[in-house]
């Protein structure tokens, strides 16, 4: 529930937090993916969705979604043969090293790894776990792991990019932060190789914040799926933002439109992960008036002239 705070409050503040339980209570569990997107759509905005002609940055998703297909987004989706594409476009000294690949939590021989290390899953959100040897509860982490990997993502997220990933547990290296007091997530939004927002993502452990930034690293007065820090939390610009900046628009020239995420790590800049569907289309914008803006940067997009037929 604490990791949740931030979202329940940004969910009252945007006048959304009664058509969120409206949707967890009654449409959140159900399999008809179809049933759950569209009572989803309804109820989780502040204006009227509509997919079919799309204009906000949140229908464009959507309509991605719901119309759009790429073999390239599923193996990117899948956060361990992501890490092989990447790898044939160069980026080898910025992707994290995999210490190991199990099928289940009883494959880990911990006497194989080193003392502080991430243990996660390929194919879904939030399976992330920081491990330190005698200080970690790794019975509890294995069964969260154990758990996830039965999951079917694609179910329950609507995303088609996750549907045919075999769920995997692997550990990773552990990424030491360069300026700040915790491993910060740069995630910047591309298109067409070109950076025009991005958001910090910060406390994660305790409550998760979002920061909203343009390019040069330019917060915005808006808030974005979660509230966003206090003043005095808030990060500085990196003195690197420039090199992060053009390495995430040279892997995100590689598509349409991608979320980059980076961390900046004392080994230098890392990807995390690449992202199609950020929030899987339901992150909400205190301002909707940026949803609107930020929407016509996919105009220059194979997804403007399919979803408008041009």
């Amino acid at each position: 529930m604490e990791k949740l705070t931030s979202k329940i409050k940004f969910a009252i503040h945007n006048k959304t937090f009664f058509k969120h339980m409206a949707f967890e209570i009654f449409y959140n569990h159900s399999r008809n993916k179809e049933k759950r997107r569209i009572h989803k759509e309804k109820l989780y905005f502040n204006y009227k969705v509509n997919v079919d002609n799309p204009k906000s940055f949140n229908e464009y998703l959507l309509w991605i979604k719901k119309y759009y297909r790429n073999d390239l987004f599923k193996k990117c989706a899948d956060k361990l043969t992501c890490k092989d594409f990447l790898s044939s476009k160069g980026f080898d000294k910025y992707i994290p090293k995999t210490l190991g690949v199990y099928s289940s939590s009883m494959e880990i021989d911990l006497d194989k790894l080193p003392d502080r290390f991430i243990l996660k899953t390929n194919h879904d959100s939030g399976s992330v776990f920081t491990c330190q040897k005698g200080v970690t509860d790794f019975k509890s982490i294995f069964n969260k792991l154990d758990m996830s990997i039965q999951n079917n993502y694609s179910i329950f997220a609507g995303e088609w990019f996750y549907e045919d990933i075999k769920p995997i547990i692997f550990a990773e290296e552990y990424l030491e932060p360069l300026e700040e007091n915790e491993l910060v997530d740069y995630k910047f939004m591309v298109f067409n190789g070109k950076v025009k927002f991005g958001y910090v993502g910060q406390n994660r452990r305790n409550d998760l914040r979002f920061a909203l930034f343009e390019p040069g690293f330019k917060y915005v007065d808006c808030e974005y799926a979660h509230l966003k820090p206090k003043k005095k939390d808030l990060v500085k610009k990196p003195a690197n933002y420039e090199e992060m900046e053009r390495l995430a628009e040279q892997v995100g020239s590689l598509f349409d439109f991608v979320r980059v995420d980076l961390y900046n790590t004392k080994d230098g800049i890392k990807i995390g992960e690449l992202t199609f569907s950020p929030m899987s289309g339901f992150g909400a914008f205190t301002k909707k008036e940026y949803d609107f803006k930020y929407g016509e940067y996919f105009k220059d997009t194979i997804f403007y002239n399919m979803a408008h037929k041009k």
